[in-house]
């Protein structure tokens, strides 16, 4: 059976065209057409890849219908918010949340429960999704010969590439112009507007408060865990902090972080006392373990009485004090025992208090 088996296949293999007019046959079909070809001298078309908007379509998809998304215009980019309005009759205010770097809007660690949990006790919240540090270009390089013909590489003038000022203009410009957006967007709120920001998110909270306190009455900072981002480009938290005026909240997790001067919250409140900052408070939160949901409810509930106690009751105070300042109207005719006349068309309130 084996002989007659390899003869049949002979027999086939010595029928079938050889491959050479196969290969023939296949060139002669239609090809594809060619892709037009680009202009002579023009530099071909390449598209990067945008992580900070594909992050930020992707929270959008994950997020819940019930959560309200909002697309900020920032310059020449969009950036995407999460809002949440208060839950109570009356608005306290709004709080705009600045989540730490490589985290998210909605990020399960302290920002969420932040967002969500905060319009329970009468504050809108708005928290933004922020772009990560650009990477930094490493220093162009070039070639330069030695009259012994010997070749040294040198590192480029900066005609031809970017310096780092600009480039940390470029970066500092970006987040500027979000939060300014998120400035605009909250503006017309009512009551107090405090801008809270968690890890490196508090050093740009604190630039943006820096550049809008004098064009707003109502504006605190709140700190969470600060901690100085590792980026050349990024601000100085603690040049930025002895030139603030508003009400500073400086909240962070026992000692463990003191990697930096800005992270160490001792370092942050000597400099407190020094600059003279009477509006400082700083408290520390104990570490605790277990339960992550149980823990940033605490944090939550935290965080809520400090702003309760040092912006709310004292606006309020000084509301009060206000009030007692102001000089009330009384006849200019009284006239007390003697003839002698009372006063010259108003009273002190704050004479009338004190002992005689």
């Amino acid at each position: 059976m084996k002989p007659r088996i390899l003869t049949l296949l002979l027999a086939l293999a010595l029928s079938s065209p050889p491959l050479q007019a196969a290969a023939g046959d296949t060139a002669s079909t239609p090809a594809a057409p060619a892709m037009p070809a680009a202009p002579e001298g023009a530099a071909p078309t390449r598209v990067l890849p945008d992580p900070s908007a594909a992050i930020q379509a992707d929270l959008a998809r994950a997020l819940d219908a019930t959560t309200a998304l909002i697309w900020l215009e920032a310059g020449q980019q969009k950036t995407l918010a999460l809002s949440a309005p208060h839950n109570t009759r009356e608005q306290s205010g709004t709080v705009i949340i600045l989540h730490d770097q490589h985290t998210s809007a909605d990020w399960p660690e302290l920002v969420s429960t932040l967002r969500k949990g905060l319009p329970d006790k009468g504050w809108a919240t708005l928290s933004l999704q922020l772009p990560d540090a650009p990477w930094l270009e490493p220093p162009a390089r070039s070639i330069t010969t030695k009259p012994d013909n010997t070749a040294v590489t040198e590192p480029a003038s900066n005609t031809d590439t970017p310096s780092t000022a600009e480039a940390s203009v470029t970066y500092s410009q970006k987040m500027a112009e979000i939060t300014s957006a998120a400035f605009d967007q909250v503006q017309q709120n009512k009551g107090e507007l405090v801008v809270l920001g968690v890890g490196t998110g508090a050093v740009w909270a604190t630039a943006f408060v820096r550049a809008q306190e004098q064009s707003s009455k109502n504006l605190s900072l709140v700190l969470l865990d600060s901690r100085q981002p590792e980026h050349p480009q990024a601000p100085d938290l603690m040049t930025l902090l002895p030139e603030l005026s508003s009400t500073v909240l400086d909240m962070y997790h026992g000692s463990t972080l003191q990697e930096n001067a800005a992270a160490n919250p001792r370092n942050r409140n000597n400099l407190a006392q020094r600059s003279e900052l009477d509006n400082y408070h700083q408290s520390r939160l104990p570490l605790l373990p277990g339960d992550r949901k149980k823990r940033n409810q605490w944090v939550l509930s935290r965080v809520r009485g400090f702003m309760q106690t040092h912006i709310l009751d004292a606006a309020e105070q000084n509301k009060e004090k206000k009030r007692k300042r102001r000089r009330v109207a009384t006849p200019t005719e009284e006239f007390g025992p003697g003839g002698m006349p009372v006063n010259d068309g108003g009273i002190d309130i704050d004479m009338m208090d004190s002992p005689i």
